[in-house]
């Protein structure tokens, strides 16, 4: 509730912002530009230099969820044109599936469930699953973007999105043993620390109520795909087949319960999805989660599962 009631508190802020017309929408593109391109990617890239990945690696753990991931995208691509028709809005449903608000809720939720000493196994699930969601998010939206490039020019479409760069720094970073100090590290460190207040402020700035109208039932099938059906088959076959409990289960729990990413949103907006429907998906899981993730905890403790 502590982590996620505040996300609530700056996604209203950014609306009223816009309502008052404080936020033009030149000043919501030009911040949405800044998050997707800078920000958040610099806030990805120090969540990949922080973790010790030699120090927690758990390869049935890691399978188990990119595999979980890539089951999601390709059953939901099988099925997003019976939910719409619109291109745009199926490259937004299909990524929303897919895409949890890992960097920012995982490890703050997993640690205060299962307390700092084991919290190293999320962060690196954090480190490991968040580049491969931004690279299928980049593979999805390129696909539903109904441009007609060849391979070459997908390849280097996706090379150059900001997310995969941000990952393949922190990667390499991490990997070939780099010291990030003194100056460095805190320019980085400055950077990252906007980057989510700055997404929220403008995911609130571009929702628009009378546009959600337009798509209550699209958001209302989306969040119990998300929020419910999901989580059910993820944790069931977690506990009852691999028998996951404490860290293992809690970090599988954010990851296939939790609401949209806010990147989600601009990354959407930039690659030719629906901005609006991606803002409101955002939004609205984030909201219902504040409920549903809830419950999850409640009941997973109560059954000694956490």
């Amino acid at each position: 509730m502590n982590t996620i009631f505040p996300i609530c508190l700056l996604v209203l802020l950014g609306y009223v912002l816009k309502k008052t017309e404080f936020i033009s929408k030149t000043t919501q593109y030009e911040m949405n530009q800044l998050a997707f391109k800078i920000l958040i990617p610099v806030n990805l890239m120090q969540s990949i230099i922080k973790t010790d990945i030699n120090s927690v690696f758990n390869m049935k753990l890691i399978i188990f969820c990119i595999v979980s991931v890539l089951m999601i995208v390709l059953f939901s691509m099988m099925f997003v044109n019976k939910i719409t028709s619109d291109k745009s809005k199926q490259g937004v449903i299909v990524q929303g599936l897919n895409r949890t608000n890992y960097v920012l809720l995982a490890i703050p939720i997993c640690e205060s469930l299962c307390g700092s000493d084991s919290i190293g196994v999320t962060a690196l699930l954090v480190s490991i699953i968040v580049p491969i969601l931004n690279l299928l998010a980049v593979l999805v939206l390129q696909y539903y973007s109904g441009g007609s490039k060849t391979i070459k020019q997908t390849i280097i479409s996706i090379l150059k999105n900001p997310m995969i760069i941000a990952s393949i720094a922190g990667l390499l970073v991490q990997l070939l043993h780099i010291p990030i100090e003194g100056f460095v590290a805190s320019v980085i460190n400055k950077i990252s620390s906007c980057a989510t207040p700055i997404a929220l402020i403008v995911l609130g700035a571009t929702i628009e109520l009378s546009n959600m109208k337009k798509n209550k039932n699209l958001i209302i099938i989306f969040n119990i795909l998300k929020l419910m059906l999901i989580p059910i088959i993820v944790i069931f076959i977690s506990v009852f087949i691999f028998n996951y409990k404490g860290i293992e289960l809690a970090s599988i729990l954010v990851l296939f319960a939790g609401p949209v990413a806010v990147s989600s949103f601009p990354m959407a907006q930039s690659m030719g999805g629906d901005g609006k429907l991606a803002a409101e998906i955002v939004f609205t899981t984030t909201i219902m989660c504040l409920f549903t993730l809830f419950v999850w905890i409640v009941l997973l403790s109560s059954c000694h599962m956490l």
